[in-house]
């Protein structure tokens, strides 16, 4: 099972709950642009593997190109894939690779609940640890810092697991 999302980092500074002296506001300086990473990913969270990709838009043909990674990625494999409602993921292009795989399956979410696709974890685990209270000067540095925590994700595949869905024994709740 995977779960399927797209996100766009962008580079409009982030902030969130921080400590600042009584009476401070905490700053961070901004280039005024908006410019933004689209990523296009999918995540196991049984196994804690995760596939990333950037791309330059989020079109229909994006999509099936990122379908296709992941195809290569699991050949042999019958894959059920959640994803949200996006157009992109109903678009007549993706028919015939659907066709040719039978043993994948897309399986759409309600409506306006991206709290179930724990892919939407992933990218706030993202968010939190390379663009909140950062300043990018370009969009380049903040490719840069996402390439840095996906190559982090390659190592940590019991955290990924944790923080997408419960382990045996785990008495927290997410």
């Amino acid at each position: 099972m995977l779960f399927e999302d797209e996100a766009h980092i962008r580079d409009d500074q982030a902030m969130g709950a921080a400590w600042t002296l009584c009476g401070k506001q905490k700053k961070i300086k901004t280039t005024g642009r908006h410019a933004a990473a689209i990523l296009m990913g999918t995540v196991a969270p049984a196994t804690g593997d995760v596939i990333v990709k950037e791309y330059e838009e989020s079109t229909a043909n994006t999509f099936h190109q990122f379908l296709e990674v992941t195809l290569h990625r699991y050949p042999d494999k019958r894959i059920y894939r959640i994803l949200d409602n996006a157009k992109i993921h109903h678009a007549q292009v993706l028919g015939p690779v659907l066709a040719d795989h039978p043993a994948r399956h897309l399986l759409f979410l309600p409506p306006y609940s991206p709290n179930l696709n724990n892919v939407e974890r992933l990218w706030k685990w993202l968010r939190e640890k390379v663009i909140l209270h950062t300043y990018f000067p370009d969009l380049a540095a903040i490719k840069t810092a996402i390439q840095r925590f996906l190559r982090f994700l390659k190592g940590v595949p019991i955290e990924i697991r944790s923080r997408l869905c419960r382990l045996p024994g785990d008495t927290k709740k997410n």
